[in-house]
């Protein structure tokens, strides 16, 4: 037809990928310029504009070789792409994200699906981060236990890596007229959290930075949200204990039940101690509070 412009092609590149190492694999994806990722069990495919296909998987077998030299295990197969048109793209997107119940108390949707009504608060995610959509497990323990705390959750929060900000957005709808401090090491993800609390009506209440904890110095919380891996927990920890109050609770996701007892071992080493231990297949949610004396 005259006039008419040319269909985008786009890539959607798969790689196998071990749960230890999800969150480093896809961190190194979203760094290649992907759009978005899809995770499944053992694999993750994450979708890119039309590029040269084999710079991009030059890219990503430099990057997975880097993670495997920081220890954590990785996979070294192959790096499998296709190419496919636009017009399949959103359809592909759509049938990944489907919403989510937690309870009987929150309700976790992208933009095309309608609000689920009462009883269930909903919450409205537009999908451009691999982690934060509410599908993973780490977020629905988080999630689980927020609506647990509903009507003891405090005015004030901290969400560290809040990457699409789901946890802070929750909070905030969960506790009417409460505040919370959101920070992401990753600008795109910051981006994200703003749009989102845009979308559900609480910009206002979520205050969102470009940044990791060193941003908080000097201030305290009663509650803290942390899902974040075992090696981010780690290097963070000195700076995140202090600015926790004395009768508050960190919660910790993002934890590998292989990794139980060290990251116990850890938390221990910095004055924290363990109330709660969750599973979600193979994830831990740990419940901490400091240690008095």
């Amino acid at each position: 037809m005259p006039g008419s412009q040319p269909k985008r092609h786009f890539l959607a590149l798969s790689v196998e990928c071990l749960p230890e190492s999800r969150e480093a694999v896809s961190y190194l994806l979203f760094s290649l310029g992907a759009l978005g990722c899809e995770e499944f069990e053992n694999r993750l495919t994450a979708y890119f504009e039309d590029r040269d296909a084999d710079t991009l998987r030059h890219g990503v077998e430099e990057g997975l070789k880097r993670i495997a030299e920081s220890d954590l295990p990785v996979k070294m197969g192959p790096v499998n792409l296709r190419r496919f048109l636009e017009e399949n793209w959103m359809e592909n997107w759509k049938q990944y994200f489907q919403p989510i119940h937690i309870g009987d108390v929150l309700y976790v949707r992208p933009p095309w699906k309608p609000a689920a009504g009462d009883p269930w608060l909903d919450i409205v995610i537009e999908p451009k981060q691999a982690f934060g959509t509410g599908t993973h497990a780490t977020t629905q323990l988080m999630l689980q236990a927020m609506a647990e705390r509903h009507d003891r959750l405090p005015k004030e929060a901290l969400d560290v890596g809040t990457g699409s900000g789901i946890l802070a957005i929750a909070h905030t709808k969960l506790r009417r007229g409460s505040q919370v401090w959101g920070c992401d090491i990753d600008r795109a993800a910051i981006d994200n959290a703003n749009e989102n609390a845009e979308i559900n009506g609480v910009a206002a209440q979520c205050h969102f930075l470009v940044g990791s904890v060193e941003s908080f110095r000097g201030r305290t919380f009663s509650l803290i949200y942390a899902n974040l891996e075992k090696a981010i927990i780690r290097a963070i920890l000195p700076d995140l204990q202090p600015l926790l109050q004395p009768d508050g609770e960190i919660l910790f996701s993002g934890i590998l039940a292989s990794e139980r007892d060290e990251v116990i071992s850890l938390l221990g080493q910095h004055g924290l101690r363990i109330m709660d231990i969750r599973q979600k297949e193979e994830w831990l949610l740990m419940v901490t509070e400091k240690t008095h004396g």
